[in-house]
């Protein structure tokens, strides 16, 4: 088998090869869909995958394809060429040699006849092929982690929290025996430092009411709290040192500019974190 019969199978190959590239093509595109839809994400990742492999072998195809075709071509037009060089040459050779054939007429001699054989042989052979192929893969998975609390911890209010109320430094630590509690309360104080009128009950919009205490077993620069509670809600408030001596009687107050309105309202005092008396009293509609 010479060239110019091996190159008649050319066309062939190059017709199957991109029959081949499309299909793989066709099949890629399928993949790369089922990629996007498919209904879990194992199947679309494998189908992704695949379709990614089936179409750069799709791809490879198709430039074998145009490759050979482009190639041949060429080898087709340089073969046509060789042969007309080739076998035109001896043709010009052959033809060019004279025949000569004697004519005999009442033996008068002829002049010999001339013959001239001009060959023309042309071989041209032209393949263009112009491959187009596109395919576009997009594969997209977007996570969207989404963390909703079950509960919500709400930090309980205490009078520390509420008043802002801290211990001051330096501060010491209660006798066992130690004891502070409220006696009485009233609207006004006595010049003895009692109370003129001792009550539980206020009108509303009393701006000031002064509380009497005793204590005993007390040491200066222990801590003690002084909380105003109304309706069981801490309002008003101070954290402080000792400084009344061992034992004896006083008195504080609690003040409001715009006056207390009405309700039920509970003293409390504190020595340290332990409570060490309480006092309830009400604020009343003044009619």
């Amino acid at each position: 088998m010479d060239t110019l019969e091996l190159t008649q199978y050319i066309p062939h190959l190059v017709v199957g090869l991109l029959a081949l590239a499309l299909i793989l093509l066709l099949l890629a595109i399928h993949q790369l869909r089922l990629g996007r839809r498919g209904p879990y994400w194992r199947m679309r990742r494998e189908a992704g995958q695949r379709g990614g492999q089936l179409f750069l072998l799709s791809v490879a195809l198709f430039g074998i394809a145009f490759a050979i075709a482009f190639f041949s071509g060429f080898a087709a037009l340089a073969v046509g060429q060789f042969n007309a060089l080739l076998y035109g040459s001896a043709n010009v050779e052959a033809a060019a040699a004279p025949t000569l054939t004697p004519a005999v007429d009442t033996l008068t001699p002829t002049e010999p006849a001339t013959m001239t054989a001009t060959p023309t042989v042309t071989a041209s052979a032209t393949a263009t092929a112009t491959p187009t192929a596109t395919a576009t893969a997009t594969t997209t998975l977007t996570p969207t982690p989404t963390l909703t609390p079950s509960s919500t911890p709400t930090p309980t209010a205490t009078y520390e929290t509420a008043l802002h109320l801290y211990e001051p430094s330096g501060a010491r630590e209660a006798d066992a025996d130690a004891v502070v509690r409220v006696i009485s309360a009233d609207v006004a104080v006595s010049q003895n430092a009692t109370p003129l009128e001792p009550r539980t009950e206020f009108p509303a919009g009393i701006g000031r009411i002064y509380l009497f205490i005793s204590f005993r077993n007390m040491e200066d620069g222990v801590a003690w709290s002084r909380i105003l509670y109304r309706d069981g809600a801490p309002l008003q408030g101070s954290t402080l040192l000792w400084s009344m001596g061992a034992e004896g009687s006083s008195y504080f107050f609690f003040g409001s500019d715009e006056g207390y309105p009405l309700g039920d309202y509970r003293v409390e005092l504190r020595l340290g974190d332990e409570t060490t008396s309480e006092f309830e009293f009400r604020v009343v509609d003044a009619a």
